[in-house]
């Protein structure tokens, strides 16, 4: 199967910032044709908390997506993001760390949604016994640093970290975050201890594309079942 991935959206209101809005549909209908159903957003799909969220769920509601799945966590700009405030049948919103198994016969996701004050670690260590060494993937919002300590250029504070000891401890097979900017730049991958897939997604409505597919803004993760 194939899952499409992005982060970082920051959508707004159309009047303030209509091309997010424009970019959010056409990675939709890329997903169309490329006959993907499943889109994961790790994190900060909103800039902000809004009085609603009609415009988004306009989109959603649109008929020729009506067979999509939007699996989001929460960033550190909209943490109070919940399921009650989304109508669309197709967006789930993951408020707490839980485990995403999109297919039976694949790898299961960890879905690390940002809470303040918390690491990734910390997150991750309550479902240990679950995941199985190099074989789950995880989806999380914060800074990679390989320690605690390399604050994020645009925001100076350190959100959820993941450290190289993380990695080493629990052993993904992916690693997929939203938010990060590190010394590979805005978006950009790397190998961390024992062969873990490493990327990181902050360029505002773009995918990125596990194992460098590259494929005109579209991410996919493919080869998983």
């Amino acid at each position: 199967m194939k899952i499409a991935l992005t982060a970082d959206v920051h959508l707004t209101s159309i009047d303030k910032h209509p091309e997010r809005f424009n970019a959010l549909e056409d990675i939709l209908d890329q997903l169309l044709k490329e006959g993907i159903t499943k889109l994961v957003v790790a994190g900060d799909l909103f800039d902000e908390a809004l009085p609603n969220y009609k415009e988004f769920d306009a989109i959603c509601n649109k008929k020729k997506f009506n067979k999509l799945q939007i699996h989001c966590i929460l960033g550190n700009h909209d943490p109070d993001l919940s399921n009650k405030q989304i109508v669309s049948d197709i967006v789930t919103i993951y408020q707490k760390t839980q485990i995403f198994q999109p297919d039976l016969s694949g790898h299961p996701f960890l879905m690390v949604p940002y809470q303040e004050g918390k690491s990734m670690g910390e997150a991750i260590e309550d479902f240990a016994a679950e995941l199985p060494p190099r074989g789950w993937i995880l989806i999380g919002h914060g800074n990679y640093s390989g320690g605690l300590k390399d604050p994020n250029a645009y925001e100076t504070s350190v959100y959820m970290p993941l450290s190289t000891r993380d990695i080493d401890r629990y052993k993904p097979r992916e690693v997929f975050l939203g938010h990060s900017r590190t010394r590979w730049g805005f978006f950009g991958w790397a190998v961390v201890p024992d062969l873990t897939t490493f990327l990181m997604m902050t360029v505002p409505s773009e995918l990125i594309v596990a194992k460098l597919i590259w494929m005109a803004g579209l991410g996919i993760l493919a080869g998983k079942s």
